[in-house]
């Protein structure tokens, strides 16, 4: 006769009053604060490497125009009127027509008064102002491409004056005698010239374009273009001479100005960094303080439920161990009296058998002892096949007791709170069993070292689904074959998601893990394990280790329901007999 288990109903302490959880906000405060710091963590490596720079513009959304735009006020700020005046200078390049004369011999007659004109340009006077501005530097190179512009106008007139070109203001306040001369007839008795004593001047040597090595901002080389521009007008109208030397005064101030550009990058950056250094680890210092806070609250928390925890426990488990003592010594009485009273009805029968079996013999002996004694020879031999049939069913009923109090042992070591080893318990229930080969296959189904090492208790496994359940969605979102950015990006993406909860339908990862997690709060593990059994790929290969410990739990289990079931089917058959 086996004993019910016992449910003791105890009043459970008050629960904690709610705390107020900001899961999401601290989620979406963390995901931000993280992101903020990684972009400006690439925008600065961006402005120290160029393989980052690369990296970071061509992966990274808006990558480019955060470095471009830090880059371009950085320059502002070092150069707070480059900008304007590069501006006004290419303006006025653009809007100025800039004429430049034909270059080489040309074939004409001698003429006097021609060599009198050009030596009157070639006296000091207003006509020569813009030869002397190219011996005057003028300090930052944005200012040189403005004064290109502004001297050649000057100097196409004053190459050649007979030359016919349209008349600027400098030229026609420059020479008034030369073009009196000029428009004068000549003699009635000039003769034609001798071809041969024309003189061609030799031909000005092309200037090479100009070039900056390693340019440090836009402006220069906007600058490098204008002065190459006005470097291929000269060389293709012959005129480089004229131009050499603003043009080498130029180059110079913006090889001038391109190493100021980089020393004042090289000082900004290092600033910059420092303060990206300062920022970093004020940030990183709050953040540690924050979670040691946060860790210290959750370790008394942790604390205190486990004080709690463990007193509950030992109340519960004095409880029951003392309520067992009472059932088992209940039902060991009831048995005993049992036995005894079938003991004492089976005697009682004997002796009635006995006394009307040495009746009848007597009668019959009287009649005829010699004719009666094969019946009486059977009639004792029936009484000890009788007696023999009691002792087997008095042994079969300790035995079977004795089974279902070792069964009880074996339950509640595998109920218990802890996981432990139960190899002893198994031992006990298949040596009661003896020869029964139900209960020694059930038995030897079992892993040994399973046996030897305990099984999870639910709760354990309930725990340990729950760290399964966040890896597992942290690979979620991660295709087969991904790198270390693919497990970063799926990891943060994770961070976002809204987790489902109960019976939701569907066969993506959130929906099994919310119906896994309904179940075994409904204390349905076979049913969960069902679901996590429908993971595939980076999910699966995470949740094997926990489908591993559900599986040799439900194993132990329905090896447990096979014994009980034994139990029962031997004590049905012992009714029955």
């Amino acid at each position: 006769m086996g004993s019910e288990p016992v449910v003791v109903h105890a009043n459970p302490p008050p629960p904690p009053p709610p705390r107020a959880s900001h899961r999401l906000r601290n989620t979406l405060l963390a995901t931000i604060l993280g992101g903020a710091l990684l972009f400006g963590g690439g925008v600065y490596g961006s402005l120290q490497n160029d393989t980052v720079y690369e990296i970071f513009t061509e992966y990274v959304p808006y990558g480019e125009d955060a470095v471009l735009y830090i880059q371009e006020q950085e320059f502002r700020k070092r150069f707070p009127n480059a900008t304007a005046q590069a501006g006004r200078s290419s303006t006025r390049a653009s809007s100025a027509s800039v004429y430049i004369p034909r270059s080489g011999a040309q074939a004409r007659l001698h003429d006097p008064a021609s060599q009198t004109s050009e030596a009157k340009i070639l006296q000091p006077g207003p006509q020569n102002s813009a030869l002397k501005q190219e011996h005057k530097a003028t300090p930052g190179g944005a200012n040189d491409a403005a004064q290109v512009n502004k001297s050649s106008p000057q100097l196409a007139p004053n190459a050649k004056s007979t030359q016919p070109a349209p008349k600027t203001g400098v030229e026609s306040r420059s020479a008034p005698a030369a073009s009196k001369e000029t428009s004068e007839p000549a003699p009635a008795d000039t003769k034609p010239a001798d071809p041969a004593s024309l003189t061609v001047p030799p031909p000005s040597a092309p200037l090479k374009p100009f070039e900056v090595q390693d340019v440090g901002d836009r402006v220069i080389e906007r600058l490098q273009f204008a002065l190459n521009g006005i470097i291929t007008t000269a060389n293709e109208y012959g005129s480089s001479s004229y131009f050499q030397a603003c043009l080498e005064n130029a180059k110079e101030e913006v090889l001038s100005l391109n190493e100021r550009v980089h020393d004042i990058k090289k000082t900004e950056h290092a600033e910059l960094e420092k303060k990206l250094t300062d920022q970093a680890k004020r940030y990183g210092e709050i953040q540690q303080q924050h979670i040691r806070e946060v860790n210290e609250q959750i370790a008394d928390y942790e604390r205190r439920m486990t004080v709690e925890l463990e007193q509950e426990r030992e109340r519960l488990n004095q409880a029951y161990t003392e309520r067992l003592k009472e059932e088992v010594a209940q039902v060991e009485k009831l048995a005993q009296k049992k036995l005894q009273n079938e003991l004492m009805e089976q005697a009682i029968e004997l002796q009635r058998r006995f006394n009307r079996e040495i009746g009848a013999r007597v009668e019959e002996e009287r009649g005829g002892r010699l004719g009666k004694l094969e019946k009486l020879e059977k009639g004792i031999t029936e009484l000890k096949q009788l007696n023999v049939e009691a002792g087997a069913f008095i042994e079969d009923r300790v035995k079977l007791q004795d089974l279902e109090v070792a069964m009880h042992a074996l339950k509640n070591v595998l109920h218990e709170q802890e996981s432990r080893p139960f190899i002893q318990e198994l031992a006990a229930v298949k040596e009661i069993a003896g020869e029964d080969t139900l209960v020694r296959a059930a038995i030897g189904a079992l892993d040994r070292e399973t046996m030897e090492n305990g099984i999870p208790t639910t709760g354990q496994l309930a725990d340990r689904f729950r760290v399964v359940a966040d890896e597992v969605r942290k690979a979620a979102l991660l295709p087969e074959g991904a790198g270390i950015a693919g497990h970063a990006t799926s990891a943060l993406l994770s961070k976002v998601l809204f987790r489902k909860q109960g019976m939701v339908p569907g066969s993506d990862v959130e929906a099994i893990l919310a119906r896994t997690e309904a179940y075994l709060e409904a204390n349905d593990l076979d049913s969960a394990t069902r679901e996590m059994n429908q993971l595939k790929g980076w999910p699966r290969l995470l949740s094997k280790d926990w489908m591993t410990m559900a599986r040799r739990h439900l194993e132990v289990q329905q090896a447990v329901d096979i014994l009980e079931q034994s139990v029962v089917l031997s004590a049905l058959r012992m009714q029955q007999s």
